[in-house]
């Protein structure tokens, strides 16, 4: 999938619409059966230089980014608020899936950001720019945070007690 993005002046980071530049909260999925992209359910805000991850059920988590105010320009900033997407072709619902917030996160993760999965399901948001968060002057964050998705609290972690011989 794709998500987000910007359409305007690719060296501007933080694109508004009065310069011309269109944040996006589009969603595409391409299907390699029919060669063709098909549209998902948009974000709920317009980002660019977001990250995304996709967690063991099988849903998309989206951290950081850079919007725009109220999803109209000018006043680009940080977003805050994580965002999972949960496709109809794992949890159903909708045909083209739907969008839940998630905590928000504690600084702006934007421009030169990182997030993955660790291996017990959590995912860690580091780095970003903030220069692109209203109020601040330009820094990069040296931190990490880390988002625990509500499976982490669900009770214990299966157990393999049987298996082929040999596996």
């Amino acid at each position: 999938i794709v998500l987000g993005g910007t359409d305007g002046n690719e060296d501007s980071p933080c694109p508004t619409d009065t310069a011309g530049a269109v944040v996006h909260d589009s969603v595409e999925q391409f299907d390699t059966a029919t060669d063709a992209w098909t549209a998902l359910a948009p974000m709920l805000r317009k980002r660019v230089n977001q990250n995304a991850v996709v967690l063991p059920p099988g849903s998309v988590l989206v951290p950081g980014g850079t919007g725009l105010e109220g999803n109209i320009g000018p006043g680009c900033q940080a977003v805050l608020p994580a965002e999972e997407f949960f496709p109809h072709a794992i949890f159903g619902g909708p045909t083209q899936g739907i969008w839940r917030v998630r905590a928000a996160l504690g600084r702006p993760r934007t421009y030169h950001s990182v997030a993955g999965l660790l291996p017990d399901g959590r995912v860690f948001v580091a780095g970003g720019a903030v220069h692109f968060w209203e109020g601040h002057t330009f820094a990069v964050y040296h931190t990490v945070e880390i988002f625990s998705p509500e499976y982490v609290f669900a009770g214990g972690r299966p157990r393999v007690t049987l298996w082929p011989d040999p596996v």
